[in-house]
C-alpha cells in the first residue's frame, strides 16, 4: 500500500529565542599537550590531484555543479578508516587514531581507461561491508576489493571481480572476450522509458531519444564534438519565430539584453547554486522505493522543506538504522529529520543478505533543529560540502580553500561556532569525512585531523 512521507517540523523543537552563534576559538595547545589540529603530510607519489577537463569540454549546470562539490574522501570498510584515490590512481585505506599518525594502505590500482567521446569522472569507493569494497573507475568499470588477510595479520586487498555499468551511455561493440566495448555518452539526460530504438534490414540502428530537458538544445549527440549537429523539424522554427517576433522590435537595447533562445543554464544566476536554486526552484521529494522492484513504496509530496545537506556517510554496517538523518530548510533554521522503520517489520520482511530494506512503513520523523542554520550557510559563497553528524550534534561547512565552519547544536538562545582556518592559501578542499568525533580533511598534499571534543 503507497503511503505519503511527512516531512513535518515540530514547532516544539523550533527554538524562537535563538540569538546566534557564538565563536570559540579552537586550543591548538591543551594543557594534555594533544593539539586539537593536526597535520600530516601525504607522500609526494601519493598526493591528491582530481584530473582536469580540457577547456573546451561541454558540461551542463549539474555536471559542473556536481564536480565541484564532489568529495574525493570515502568512507572505509571498518569504523576507524577513510578511503582516498591520488593522482595516480591508487586506492589508499587509511586508518585514522584519535592521538596517533594515521596508517596507509595501499589497497588497489586502478587500471587506466579510456574513451573517444567520454568525458571520465572521478574515481569512486564504497565500502560495502568490514570486507568489501566497490571501486568505480570514473568511467564504467566497477572492481571488487575483498579483504584476504587473517586477524592479526596486516590487512591485504585483492580484486577479485569487476562489473561494467552503463547509466546513460551507448555500448557499441563486439561482444566477444577479445574485444572491449566502448561505451559512448550522450550529450545529456534522456527519459528512456520514452525512448525506442529501431534495426532495419539488420544493419541500420536508429535511435529516437526524449531529452529530459526539453529546452535544452544539444551542441552533438555525444558528449565532446562528435560533429552531429541536432536537426529540428521546420514546424518547431514557426514557433520559434513567434516568440522572437517581440525582439524584432524598435527597440534594439531591451533586445541585445535579452537571449534569443531560453539556455539551459540561467546566466543570470552567474554559476551562483543558490541563484541557481532560486531560478529552478526544484522541489524536494523524498522517496522510499522497494529493493526487489525499485518500486516508490512511500515518497513526501511537494511543499516539503527544502533540501539543505546530507549526514556524514557512513557504511551501512555499521549503523543501526540503514537511512542516515538529513537536515532541511526551514524558514531561517535547519531541521532534521530521522528515518525510521518497525522493527518487527523489518525482521519480517527483511530481503536475503545484509541488504537495508525499504519499506512503506519508513516514517520520518523531526529529530534535531540548528537554529538560523540555513541563513548562515547562506553567505558561504565559497561553500563546497556541508554535512551534519549522525548524531545530529554538529554541522560542518566546508569552503573550497582553507576554512571549515563548524556549528554546535543547542536548545539555549546562544550556540557555540568554531572556526578552522587551514593557514595557506594554497589549501583546496578535496573532502571531508567525520570518524567518530575526528573531522579528517584531505588535501593535496595533507591530511589534517580535527578533534570536535576540543572544539
Amino acid at each position: 500500500m503507497y503511503k505519503l512521507l511527512e516531512l513535518k517540523p515540530d514547532s516544539a523543537l523550533i527554538n524562537p529565542q535563538f540569538d546566534g552563534y557564538k565563536l570559540r576559538l579552537i586550543d591548538t595547545d591543551n594543557s594534555s599537550g594533544q593539539s586539537a589540529i593536526r597535520h600530516y603530510e601525504l607522500s609526494k607519489k601519493a598526493c591528491v590531484e582530481p584530473h582536469q577537463l580540457a577547456s573546451n569540454a561541454l558540461l551542463t549546470y549539474n555536471e559542473m555543479y556536481s564536480r565541484v562539490h564532489y568529495n574525493h574522501l570515502f568512507t572505509g570498510p571498518n569504523e576507524h578508516s577513510v578511503i582516498y584515490i591520488d593522482s595516480s590512481s591508487h586506492v589508499y585505506l587509511v586508518d585514522v587514531h584519535k592521538r596517533d599518525a594515521p596508517v596507509y594502505i595501499l589497497m588497489f590500482k586502478i587500471p587506466p581507461c579510456s574513451s573517444m567521446y567520454a568525458l571520465q569522472g572521478y574515481h569512486g569507493a564504497y565500502a560495502i561491508g568490514k570486507d568489501t569494497v566497490l571501486i568505480f573507475d570514473g568511467m564504467f568499470t566497477v572492481y571488487v576489493l575483498q579483504h584476504t588477510g587473517a586477524n592479526g595479520q596486516a590487512a591485504a586487498w585483492q580484486a577479485t571481480g569487476m562489473f561494467e555499468i552503463g547509466c546513460g551511455s551507448v555500448a557499441a561493440g563486439s561482444t566477444t572476450e577479445n574485444t572491449q566495448r566502448t561505451m559512448y555518452y550522450l550529450c545529456d539526460s534522456i527519459i528512456a522509458d520514452e525512448s525506442v530504438w529501431t534495426l532495419e534490414n539488420g544493419r541500420l540502428l536508429t535511435f529516437y531519444l526524449q531529452k529530459e530537458h526539453e529546452g535544452a538544445r544539444w551542441s552533438s549527440v555525444f558528449k565532446g564534438d562528435d560533429g552531429v549537429m541536432e536537426t529540428i523539424d521546420p514546424s518547431e522554427f514557426v514557433t520559434i519565430r513567434e516568440r522572437l517576433e517581440k525582439y524584432t522590435a524598435n527597440e534594439p537595447e531591451v533586445a541585445a539584453n535579452v537571449p534569443l533562445m531560453q539556455p539551459y543554464v540561467d546566466q543570470d544566476s552567474g554559476g551562483d547554486p543558490e541563484q541557481q536554486e532560486q531560478v529552478t526552484e526544484d522541489p524536494t521529494i523524498f522517496s522510499v522505493r522497494s529493493w526487489s522492484t525499485g518500486l516508490a513504496e512511500a515518497s513526501s509530496v511537494v511543499g516539503s522543506p527544502d533540501w539543505l545537506c546530507p549526514a556524514f556517510s557512513r557504511a551501512s554496517h555499521f549503523s543501526e538504522t540503514p537511512l542516515p538523518p538529513v537536515c532541511l530548510k526551514f524558514d531561517v533554521d535547519g531541521v532534521v529529520f530521522a528515518f525510521h522503520a518497525s522493527p518487527s517489520y523489518q525482521k519480517s520482511h527483511a530481503p536475503p543478505g545484509n541488504i537495508p530494506p525499504a519499506h512503506s512503513n519508513v516514517c520520518a520523523r523531526h529529530a534535531s533543529t540548528f537554529s538560523a542554520l540555513s541563513y548562515v550557510q547562506a553567505s558561504k559563497r565559497e561553500k563546497r560540502f556541508m554535512y551534519i553528524d549522525s548524531d545530529m550534534t554538529v554541522a560542518v561547512l566546508a569552503e573550497a580553500q582553507r576554512r571549515i565552519y563548524i556549528y554546535h547544536q543547542s536548545a539555549q538562545p546562544v550556540a557555540i561556532q568554531n572556526i578552522v582556518d587551514l593557514g595557506s592559501s594554497d589549501a583546496e578542499i578535496f573532502g571531508i569525512q567525520l570518524i567518530g568525533r575526528t573531522l579528517v580533511v584531505l588535501r593535496k598534499h595533507l591530511l589534517t585531523m580535527v578533534d570536535l571534543d576540543l572544539c
